[in-house]
């Protein structure tokens, strides 16, 4: 079902000589324009345009966006119906940020190309990575669904091809920290970057980094003493939008590669001092504005980018928890992701 936004802002109306000022935005939401009225505007679903309430005693008025009639004139119109629909809707959520975009609501878990999902890709059965490469060449896909365990031993480009398969792309950073806000707690870095460390600067623009409550995604009771859980097992541990396991259970992969360089010592965790916004490798030095979450180092060079944590992390585990220590061909029981898409238009 696809489900469309409407915005009107700042109209100015003329009436039979008359001038009615109007300043409002109305917006609602629902499963289709021509199913519903929406807040003083219905879609009319015969002309395929939008119709304003109202009536100057010469009729309603259409518009396709701006056929109103002779009788009308509006003024500083600002219309905007936005696609609001992911092409699997039923899993996945959409996150009104970087110009809106869709994210799997769990973790990815194998799906065998005729759409059912593989039941033997539990992850307390796999010793190594060969079945993930098998999965692959037999043409098997990230699929987003609850109850499943999710697909580990997969490398960051196995993750790329597994979303490719299922129509998809692998998320980025930036969408997946904007993705990233545990029960309606919205998490944003400051803006800019101290170059000398690479690091977010600017305390000021940190009042958007909140703390959350990591009892609500402590994967201690993973299985068989460190399998991951199955996805939305933990049903508090989700975002205001329906993404789940964002944090806890597996690390994720993103499609990032970056070039680390160490900024004090290697193979340790680095944490953000709120201070002086420089790095240290003490927790202490983060007042709560990132939740105590560390970002591990390891050997300069060119390195592929896990977020969020794991089983493993238990209460450790936060949204800008980040490893920049393995190179992209790396496969873990306990590293895995989730796919990210374009609205359908």
């Amino acid at each position: 079902m696809k489900t469309k936004k409407i915005l009107i802002g700042t109209i100015g109306l003329l009436l039979l000589g008359g001038v009615l000022a109007m300043a409002a935005i109305w917006s609602e939401q629902g499963s289709g324009l021509n199913d519903g009225t929406f807040v003083n505007t219905t879609y009319n679903a015969t002309a395929e345009a939008v119709e304003l309430a109202g009536d100057n005693s010469t009729g309603t008025y259409t518009s396709d966006v701006h056929d109103f009639g002779d009788r009308v004139r509006f003024t500083s119109l600002t219309w905007k119906g936005r696609n609001e629909s992911c092409p699997d809707n039923d899993n996945m959520s959409y996150i009104d940020k970087l110009g809106g975009f869709c994210i799997d609501r769990y973790e990815a878990s194998v799906f065998n190309a005729d759409g059912t999902w593989n039941s033997t890709s539990n992850t307390s059965t796999w010793a190594d990575g060969t079945w993930t490469d098998n999965a692959l060449t037999d043409s098997a896909y990230a699929g987003s669904s609850a109850g499943k365990y999710p697909w580990v031993y997969v490398d960051r480009d196995e993750a790329r091809t597994a979303c490719l398969n299922a129509n998809k792309y692998l998320c980025t950073s930036e969408q997946w920290l904007a993705a990233a806000n545990i029960k309606g707690k919205v998490y944003n870095l400051p803006t800019g970057a101290d170059t000398s460390n690479a690091i977010p600067s600017g305390a000021s623009d940190s009042t958007a980094c909140v703390t959350y409550e990591a009892s609500d995604c402590d994967w201690a009771d993973s299985p068989a003493g460190g399998d991951a859980c199955m996805t939305a097992s933990h049903t508090d541990c989700v975002s205001v939008e329906g993404a789940y396991d964002m944090v806890g259970n597996v690390w994720e992969w993103v499609n990032e590669t970056v070039t680390v360089v160490i900024p004090i010592s290697a193979d340790t965790w680095h944490y953000v001092n709120t201070t002086s916004m420089n790095w240290s490798t003490s927790s202490s030095a983060d007042d709560g504005t990132y939740g105590g979450d560390g970002t591990y180092f390891g050997t300069a060079g060119s390195r592929a980018v896990l977020r969020g944590g794991s089983w493993a992390n238990g209460a450790l585990a936060g949204p800008f928890c980040a490893i920049l220590y393995n190179v992209p061909s790396l496969v873990s029981r306990n590293f895995g992701f989730r796919c990210c898409a374009n609205v359908e238009s």
